[in-house]
């Protein structure tokens, strides 16, 4: 991992991808733990008004605090390199504020997934940053599979793009095609969206939000 040029590389456009970080044997065991939790979920969905909502409505299946799942999800983001890189852009402490499964699913509902940052701080300066979201590609993503799309350099705009008014046409959108195993690693000020998966084929998605140490975890 260079973390001098990852770290460049989101200062200019706010991502960056890493192609085959991991195996496709620790991919492919994640996703039938992910796949396991689904099912349980959906028996008791009508108990799980949030998940239903997603699920039934907005096209997304979302699983919360994935990292306390299975320990191999939770090494996915404990190691050095990790490290190293977050302590790199945040130069402070930080904490990992959340951690979610998730997966676009085809729906007969009319829903384009809406744009927005993930960060309360929309920060234009990147030494300001307080958000960093790194996603594993559990599976391969698409553009035909709902793989997640990004604003390049709407880091920059200092604007919380589902709150306020904002030209999405002034910045370039970018559909974050990747192969299992890869990296997707973005700043919380970054636009982004969930893409829609019109194909229909499972593509999971862990996504890591780590933050400041003084913000409230979720």
């Amino acid at each position: 991992m260079n973390i001098g040029k990852i770290k460049n590389q989101l200062k200019k456009n706010g991502y960056f991808v890493i192609h085959d970080y991991y195996s496709e044997k620790k991919c492919d065991y994640i996703s039938k733990v992910l796949d396991v939790t689904e099912k349980k979920k959906l028996k008791n969905k009508n108990k799980d008004k949030e998940f239903s909502n997603t699920y039934d409505l907005l096209g997304q299946s979302i699983i919360r605090e994935a990292i306390c799942l299975d320990d191999e999800i939770f090494n996915l983001v404990s190691n050095n390199n990790i490290y190293l890189l977050l302590k790199s852009i945040f130069n402070d402490q930080f904490i990992i504020n959340g951690s979610t499964g998730s997966r676009p699913i085809k729906t007969k509902q009319k829903y384009v997934p809406a744009p927005h940052v993930d960060s309360y701080i929309p920060a234009k300066n990147f030494n300001n940053t307080t958000d960093v979201v790194i996603q594993v590609c559990v599976d391969d993503f698409s553009k035909k599979n709902g793989a997640t799309k990004v604003w390049e350099k709407s880091h920059l705009s200092g604007k919380l793009c589902h709150k306020e008014k904002v030209d999405f046409k002034k910045y370039k959108k970018i559909t974050l095609e990747a192969k299992k195993g890869s990296l997707i690693i973005f700043l919380g000020q970054t636009w982004h969206q969930l893409g829609l998966n019109i194909t229909g084929e499972r593509r999971w998605g862990i996504l890591f939000h780590f933050t400041r140490w003084w913000l409230k975890p979720a």
